[in-house]
């Protein structure tokens, strides 16, 4: 597992340099050009008209240096990630394999607006959390057949199955009004909720059940098959399983005694037929959607999208004929 920790100030320095010339000053100065002080050391300017003997500046008024300097920005971020796996050989030619998969991955972000300089004063500082988590979860099991029948049957097949769960989690707040600036960097240090603090989690699940199956005949006619039957969270309960098949032969003509060429030292047709589904739709759509609002502290709900319960997998077929 790992774990960062960075502090930064930053703007879009291209934008500013363009918005503000280089005659704007940095400190205030008196009228003989001396920097001005007062208890807490030089005096910066601010770039309003309200600043005495200062220059209004045409973009971003009251930024200072000693905002970017009291104001606050903190990313935490963790990443832990867990595989293990193991082979069970039953016999020679009868393997079974079970493997696990698991990540967790996150991070925390929070900002202060001071109270003392620049945009947070108005609001007499402000404080801001923004954190995300994602958690997957992917199981295996796979059952591997491999045998040879007389000198020139080759025979293979793959019996698996595979579950995957995915969760995502975002919270977004933010208060102003700061009892304390100094030290105090949590939300429970202001009293005033911003409307705009959010919450929301989603989760998505994917099953599937699976077979493939290969032969070759000494080494120069070959033939597949497989087919897939899989489940997705993102459709009504009716709909969540489909089924995807593929079969495919090819013939290795350079191995027969016959084939002769100068030109050729492999010579090879082939041909497939298979499908693919494809869930990528986003989550609930099969569910009628709503927007939760406050109507003067009174439970509101406003009308998104209408749920669409037949819907289910796109299926891509591919055909594929081909020499090589």
């Amino acid at each position: 597992s790992t774990q960062t920790q960075s502090e930064d100030y930053s703007t879009d320095l291209s934008a500013y340099t363009q918005g503000i010339a280089p005659i704007y000053p940095v400190y205030l100065r008196d009228k003989d050009g001396n920097i001005m002080q007062n208890s807490l050391g030089k005096m910066y300017d601010y770039g309003t008209i309200n600043t005495p003997l200062g220059l209004a500046r045409p973009a971003y008024p009251n930024s200072s240096i000693q905002e970017s300097i009291l104001d606050l920005q903190k990313t935490k971020a963790h990443s832990l990630n867990g595989n293990a796996f193991a082979d069970v050989l039953f016999t020679s030619e009868l393997k079974l394999t079970l493997s696990a998969a698991t990540s967790v991955n996150g991070r925390r972000h929070f900002s202060t607006g001071n109270p003392f300089y620049g945009t947070g004063v108005e609001k007499k500082g402000t404080v801001s959390v923004y954190h995300y988590r994602t958690t997957t979860l992917n199981l295996q099991q796979l059952l591997n057949y491999n045998h040879t029948f007389g000198e020139h049957h080759n025979v293979s097949a793959l019996l698996g199955h595979e579950f995957y769960k995915y969760r995502y989690e975002e919270l977004a707040a933010s208060k102003s009004n700061m009892f304390s600036y100094w030290g105090n960097h949590e939300l429970n240090g202001a009293v005033i909720d911003s409307k705009s603090s959010a919450s929301y989690a989603t989760n998505y699940n994917t099953e599937g059940y699976f077979f493939r199956g290969l032969y070759d005949y000494d080494g120069k006619y070959f033939g597949s098959a497989s087919f897939r039957r899989d489940a997705s969270s993102r459709f009504h309960p009716d709909n969540w399983w489909g089924n995807f098949y593929s079969i495919g032969g090819a013939y290795l003509i350079s191995q027969e005694d016959w084939f002769k060429s100068k030109a050729f030292d492999l010579l090879k047709i082939k041909f497939s037929i298979g499908q693919q589904g494809n869930d990528n739709i986003g989550s609930y759509n099969y569910t009628d959607q709503y927007t939760i609002l406050n109507s003067n502290d009174e439970l509101s709900l406003r009308f998104v999208d209408k749920g669409k319960k037949n819907i289910t997998w796109e299926t891509n077929t591919n055909v594929n004929l081909g020499a090589e």
